[in-house]
């Protein structure tokens, strides 16, 4: 197994398929919420880009961290078998969580600023993540089993059905935010069947009930981690809408959202390198530490290049696409133009922390960013707006990238590398 780790063609075939994938859906998603947005207007947007915040926050609670932990741990022998039993358990489990998950969200929606968060859209967003997740299971089952041509497949034909459903709506010049939650979560019911009967006839459904609770052990820590990636990446939006309303969330989120979309080459090799990592690091050391230093090096250089592009071309960008409504979105995404170098760095990283075994260092760590990033978006939000919103972003990232190259030196240190090697 090591041996074929080493060469670079399978490798990079999988990056391929996966890049690929990875490239048209978030194209397509980032095509269809420019749609919206054009057509809607800032108020309208921020009520729509509120509304799914909420919903992808507290997503985490029936997610559980399933997908990444099915990469890193559902496969680690040479059979289907392993991992079709660890992915039954997973689609149970994310299927039933998610119904109740669903009625607590019924139960806060209340709560929160009606003219921000309009219940009736909060809940159709809420139904619509809930499909995705669901769906997000079969892509993460083909990402583990290194079969990327079918998670390409099953990738582009989620988004392709959503941009199509909301390319319907702007041809027929449909203004309301509410229609659009509407197609786009029939589109994504009907992906994410696709996926999971692919997934099914594929690998089979092995359902042991005595791999339930285990599973929801080990994918906690998992959970706690993409929950707090969803804060320090995603509640600025959140407490933008509740505090300075519908319109100012309508001009940050489109910056957000480009650069969501431009990180897909970092996620790329993070899904990537995840499964192929957890595997050296079972049969040998000094294969993990050096297919780290690889995966560190490319997305290194490809965060430069993003985040200098990003920062030259944003006002331009941000008019061409949106158009002059949303001029004040130009500065925030220059800004933010340096997450995607932070963020390129730090989810290669990632990768490496899970395959060391590290998970709950990495949360820790993740921890302490949400904190942060909450406590500085409260102190500084109403006086300085969207703008010091992205520089506590672009800080929260930058801190965890740091801390994870810290603990990477550290776990380096007591490893024998190979011969040759630089330190």
């Amino acid at each position: 197994m090591i041996a074929s780790l080493s060469r670079r063609s399978p490798l990079f075939t999988s990056i391929g398929y996966l890049l690929s994938g990875t490239l048209l859906a978030r194209l397509l998603t980032a095509a269809a919420l420019i749609l919206i947005a054009r057509q809607v207007g800032p108020s309208q947007f921020g009520q729509y880009t509120a509304c799914f915040t909420v919903a992808w926050l507290t997503s985490p609670f029936f997610s559980l961290g399933l997908d990444n932990w099915l990469m890193g741990h559902g496969r680690r022998s040479d059979t289907d078998e392993e991992l079709s039993v660890h992915a039954s358990s997973a689609l149970v489990l994310k299927a039933l969580l998610g119904l109740v998950w669903f009625c607590c969200i019924g139960l806060i929606a209340p709560l929160l600023n009606p003219d921000a968060f309009p219940p009736p859209l909060l809940l159709l967003a809420a139904l619509c993540v809930w499909c995705d997740e669901l769906g997000r299971v079969a892509w993460a089952v083909f990402q583990t089993a290194q079969r990327n041509r079918s998670t390409l497949v099953l990738m582009v034909l989620m988004q392709g059905l959503v941009f199509v459903a909301v390319g319907a709506l702007y041809w027929q010049d449909e203004k309301h935010a509410i229609g659009y939650v509407l197609f786009q979560t029939a589109a994504t019911a009907l992906g994410s069947f696709l996926a999971i009967f692919w997934q099914i006839r594929r690998f089979g459904f092995h359902l042991q009930r005595a791999h339930l609770l285990p599973t929801v052990r080990g994918a906690v820590p998992f959970g706690l981690s993409v929950g707090l990636a969803l804060i320090y990446g995603r509640v600025d939006i959140a407490l933008v809408a509740q505090w300075l309303g519908q319109s100012q969330a309508g001009l940050y989120a489109p910056a957000v959202s480009l650069v969501t979309a431009l990180g897909l080459i970092p996620l790329v090799l993070y899904n990537v390198y995840l499964p192929i990592l957890g595997i050296a690091y079972e049969r040998d050391r000094q294969e993990l530490w050096r297919l780290l230093r690889q995966a560190l090096s490319l997305s290194m250089g490809i965060g430069l290049l993003l985040g200098g592009a990003v920062a030259l071309l944003s006002t331009a960008a941000i008019g061409f696409l949106y158009g002059a409504d949303y001029a004040a979105t130009g500065v925030v995404l220059a800004i933010l133009s340096g997450v995607l170098l932070a963020r390129s760095i730090s989810l290669s990283a990632a990768a490496g922390l899970i395959a060391i075994n590290r998970q709950g260092l990495r949360v820790r760590f993740q921890f302490f960013a949400a904190l942060f990033n909450i406590l500085a978006n409260l102190i500084i939000l109403q006086r300085w707006g969207i703008v010091g919103v992205a520089v506590v972003f672009v800080l929260s990232e930058g801190g965890l990238m740091v801390a994870y190259l810290a603990i990477l030196w550290r776990e380096s240190a007591r490893e024998p590398l190979p011969t040759g090697t630089k330190t």
